[in-house]
């Protein structure tokens, strides 16, 4: 989130019926840590958040 001390979180997973995700937004502490403001859909953070910002995980994360 340009100009915050705040970032979103997209997590992205699919099951064998349907593809589903959920977006984190976390904001900075006073510590420098970081703790979570809202977990939601993620649906909204896509109309917000600039393709040019996202950043796709490295290696594949899986459950099993």
């Amino acid at each position: 989130m340009p100009g915050e001390k705040a970032i979103w979180i997209y997590l992205v997973g699919q099951n064998s019926e349907a593809q589903f995700q959920y977006r984190l937004t976390m904001e900075m502490t006073e510590n420098s840590d970081y703790k979570v403001l809202t977990f939601d859909s993620g649906v909204v953070g896509r109309m917000f958040s600039p393709l040019s910002e996202k950043q796709p995980f490295k290696t594949t994360i899986s459950t099993h």
